[in-house]
């Protein structure tokens, strides 16, 4: 029964690649107002937090809008939030910040004070299978990294361990 579950969560994440790495063919963008966005995706982890003791901020130009397809993007943030919140069992801060450094480009950067990622992981996060300190399948940052591409944005990470990650996503600006 536990290899069946096992093997079910392995086919379930790799059918959810897929239908990531096809995402980019098929998105529904639409212009999309990213703080408020975003306040209501990590609003599914409020309780979570509380009881981790883990403060949430998310910060930026609330009129800043992206063209996003929202079901896709708020599949990034859920997984980058789960991930902050797992690396922070004993409390921490969870920081989201949305800016627009350059005329024709968004950043999303989402932090955290959690355990961090060793420099040697560092390098492999987002590729397919590689399971760093958690185990995990391996599959759920290289989802991240689908999507973020699908959406003609990139994802760069760095980490420090025992300080925390920062997840930087830069998205084209209309």
């Amino acid at each position: 029964h536990d290899e069946t579950t096992r093997l079910t969560a392995i086919l379930d994440g790799v059918d959810e690649l897929t239908r990531a790495q096809a995402a980019g063919l098929r998105l529904n963008l639409q212009p999309v107002c990213l703080v408020s966005f975003f306040t209501q995706v990590v609003a599914r982890f409020e309780r979570q937090a509380a009881e981790q003791q883990i403060r949430i901020s998310i910060q930026g130009d609330t009129e800043l809008q992206a063209l996003i397809d929202p079901d896709q993007f708020s599949r990034i943030i859920i997984n980058l939030v789960s991930n902050a919140l797992r690396s922070m069992p004993n409390g921490g801060r969870f920081d989201l910040l949305v800016t627009r450094p350059a005329a024709h480009s968004i950043a999303v950067e989402i932090m955290d004070t959690g355990c961090g990622i060793p420099p040697d992981q560092l390098p492999h996060i987002f590729e397919r299978f590689y399971k760093g300190k958690d185990g995990g399948l391996g599959l759920g940052l290289a989802i991240v990294k689908e999507l973020v591409e699908a959406h003609n944005g990139s994802i760069d990470v760095t980490s420090t361990p025992g300080r925390g990650t920062c997840f930087l996503i830069q998205l084209p600006h209309p």
